[in-house]
Formats: structure tokens, sequence, C-alpha cells
């Protein structure tokens, strides 16, 4: 559901396609934590609700982000308004860290991939590339094998 202020935010925007990309765009961030590559891929049901809330037509959608330089600055100004931020190395270094003392409480890769997303979501950090955050939770999952397989083994000596 689109606020006040995000109305406010949208109505600012120049055509009605470009208001409906915008606000599908904020809409993922939110609630998934990333923006999609390719908006047409959002369920329509979705698209067919964000486009009821801004009175337009949904069939508007397939003109959104012909200019990539548009969607670039819709990311940046949704970042701002959203309060969410890219990754730092300090984060990925922080994310690694909790990934691994995640990974000694569970591993299975499914649900420490989507705490990872949740803890990214948490922190209004824009979630990483799908294939790096899987290496993240592969790596925490092998780290913390060793760990325990150490900790065992120290035991028996």
């Amino acid at each position: 559901m689109l606020s006040s202020t995000d109305h406010q935010e949208i109505d600012s925007i120049r055509g009605d396609h470009n208001r409906l990309g915008f606000a599908l765009q904020l809409g993922c961030l939110r609630y998934l934590g990333f923006f999609p590559d390719d908006l047409l891929q959002i369920p329509q049901v979705v698209v067919e609700y964000v486009a009821q809330q801004l009175a337009i037509v949904v069939e508007l959608l397939a003109f959104y982000g012909k200019r990539t330089s548009t969607q670039r600055h819709h990311q940046r100004q949704i970042q701002n308004l959203a309060g969410y931020r890219r990754a730092t190395t300090a984060d990925i270094v922080e994310l690694e860290q909790w990934l691994l003392q995640r990974a000694l409480e569970h591993d299975k890769p499914t649900l420490l991939f989507t705490m990872a997303c949740e803890f990214l979501k948490q922190n209004k950090i824009i979630r990483i590339g799908t294939t790096r955050l899987a290496h993240k939770v592969s790596k925490a999952r092998h780290d913390a094998q060793n760990t325990i397989y150490q900790s065992l083994q120290s035991f028996a000596d």
C-alpha cells in the first residue's frame, strides 16, 4: 500500500508509465530488499494492485525503462526515500561474520540465504546479487563446518 508521502513523490514524476515503474520499484525495494532487473516479471496481480492505487493503466508499464538512465535515477530517488543504501565493504564483512554465526546454528543453505536477505533488509542495505550472496552462504557453511571439526578434534586430543 502506497503512503501519502509515496503518492507525493510519485506524483512529482512525469508520465504515467514512469510513475507506475517508480512505484513498483519502490515496493520491490521495501518488500524484497532489492530492485528487480525486469519489472515485467513482477506478478500481474501486484502490478494491477499498484496501478489501481495510482489510477494508471497496467499496459503502460511496457514503456517504462526504455532509457536505463531513468530507471537508475529513480532507483537513487527510491533509495533516499526508503532510507536504503548499497552495501559497503564493511557491510559485507559484517554480513560474513553474521552468516558464520548463523551457520554454526543452522546448516540449511536456503534458510541461511533467506536469513541473510532479512539481515540486509532489516539494516536497509540493498541486497547484493543472488550469486554473490549464495557464495557468502556457501563460504559461511564451509567455515562453520571447519570450526566445528576443529572443536571436536580438540576434544579428541
